[in-house]
């Protein structure tokens, strides 16, 4: 099971506020957010810093067995101490995402599904399931689902192909895109240990900030302050 690190987040202040928007109406029944941009361009760290402020549950989908990952989850909601009431074991992806509608009925929660796109490789019928789980439980429930993922041949197949059981069931998306150039400066101004005195921010295109520009994207990197596109 992944644990997400704390990273500053830089930029996403209007998506972060739509995710909160999002969250605030789930009382009124279920949500499904489609949430999907390219590797490293910050999905978690936003994702990180909604659940921050709000109950919520992440997982991510990996390659290892079905069962290997649900015992995972299972441990991790009762490392978390997810809720007072009991925590079973799941034997199905079934049982797990019933269980979080269940769970919603008390109260509204998030379950962000991160690599949302490895259940298409892993166990593929878990569609299905999940379809028909939202057909039933939705409207009574406020179970604010967030699919996470970078592969958008696998958007396009799932959420927008009319032969797809998920066909349409998002009601909201949220595209990530990397951070601009003149996004990058201002949070270089706002880290003037690495700031060279005089940047030019009227020519962008120099030599010298050219080679800044690169100096700081390694540096965030290589400490993860922010995900960049490479």
């Amino acid at each position: 099971m992944s644990i997400i690190l704390p990273m500053q987040l830089y930029f996403r202040e209007k998506q972060l506020s739509l995710l909160e928007q999002i969250f605030d109406s789930v009382g009124k029944g279920s949500n499904f957010v489609l949430l999907f941009g390219k590797r490293k361009v910050g999905k978690t760290t936003l994702i990180a810093e909604h659940l921050r402020r709000n109950n919520g549950v992440y997982i991510t989908i990996s390659s290892k067995a079905t069962q290997l990952q649900l015992a995972d989850i299972s441990d991790y909601l009762k490392a978390i101490n997810f809720t007072d009431g009991f925590i079973p074991s799941f034997r199905t992806w079934r049982e797990f995402f019933e269980y979080m509608f269940y769970v919603s009925k008390e109260k509204p929660i998030n379950l962000a599904v991160d690599e949302f796109h490895n259940f298409e490789r892993t166990e593929p019928e878990v569609f299905d399931e999940l379809k028909r789980l939202w057909d039933k439980y939705s409207t009574s429930c406020s179970l604010n689902i967030i699919a996470i993922s970078s592969d958008q041949e696998f958007i396009q197949r799932i959420f927008y192909s009319s032969d797809s059981s998920l066909f349409q069931i998002h009601g909201n998306t949220i595209k990530l895109t990397p951070l601009v150039f003149s996004e990058v400066a201002k949070i270089m101004q706002m880290n003037d240990s690495i700031l060279p005195e005089r940047f030019d921010f009227t020519n962008t295109g120099s030599d010298k900030n050219l080679f800044c520009f690169w100096r700081f994207t390694k540096i965030l990197c290589t400490h993860r302050s922010i995900p960049i596109m490479e």
